[in-house]
């Protein structure tokens, strides 16, 4: 009978001993999957946030590659919308040939100058010429200069005839717009000689303070440049 009772309490002991390590394994296993899930997430927040750098340092990237190219293709532009002129002038007058060589000289030089122009030089055409190359043209201006007497000097009815001796001369200018061929801007710059009828040095109403030939009518062809830039709202040499 004892030993029915031993054994009956045996078993118990069997059963609760079993039951324990049951229950402490289920426990253990609980806090691992929840310490692995935490984990898990951990892992897959920093995956996250990781592509989520990524995907801003290449929008980021991408932004600046993009300014980049706005940038040049706004430099390009701004190079694109330069204006373009031919520039010729009249053919020239044996007896002249020198003086206005000079003029005509400045004067191209002065419009290649300007940050906002483009020239192409056309040499000596006559006046129809030029009409008829601007008329062939889609957006190139043609600038066209000649040389002749103050109409208020008689002495000499025209420039290509005689001497010119102390004479009021005058560089003519004219612009002709593309594809009509019609003037669009002209003008004249007055180049007084020196002499003995000419008490005041000047061109284009300005003193420049010296009298010799080649001065003067270099700076009649510069400001006969400055004039036609400055009429058609275009920037001038910075250099004087």
């Amino acid at each position: 009978m004892r030993e029915d009772k031993r054994f009956v309490f045996f078993e118990s002991y069997k059963q609760s001993f079993v039951f324990v390590v049951v229950l402490v394994l289920f426990v253990c296993g609980s806090a691992l999957g929840q310490s692995g899930r935490k984990i898990a997430k951990s892992d897959e927040k920093k995956s996250t946030q990781t592509q989520n750098d990524k995907e801003q340092k290449q929008e980021s990237s991408s932004s600046s590659e993009s300014k980049a190219a706005s940038s040049e293709s706004q430099s390009k532009n701004s190079e694109t919308k330069k204006t373009t002129f031919i520039v010729a002038s009249d053919i020239i007058p044996a007896n002249v040939f020198v003086r206005f060589g000079w003029a005509v000289k400045a004067f191209k030089q002065r419009m290649a100058s300007s940050p906002a122009v483009i020239t192409k030089d056309e040499g000596e055409i006559r006046r129809k010429d030029a009409i008829e190359l601007a008329k062939s043209q889609e957006e190139t201006y043609v600038a066209w200069v000649r040389l002749d007497i103050d109409a208020g000097d008689t002495e000499t009815p025209a420039v290509t005839t005689g001497p010119i001796g102390n004479k009021v001369m005058m560089v003519q200018y004219y612009v002709f717009e593309p594809k009509t061929g019609k003037i669009i801007n002209q003008g004249h710059i007055s180049i007084h000689l020196p002499g003995d009828k000419v008490k005041d040095i000047t061109v284009g109403g300005t003193k420049p303070g010296i009298h010799d030939d080649e001065t003067l009518f270099r700076q009649a062809g510069r400001e006969t440049a400055d004039r036609i830039l400055s009429d058609m709202n275009l920037p001038l040499p910075k250099d004087k």
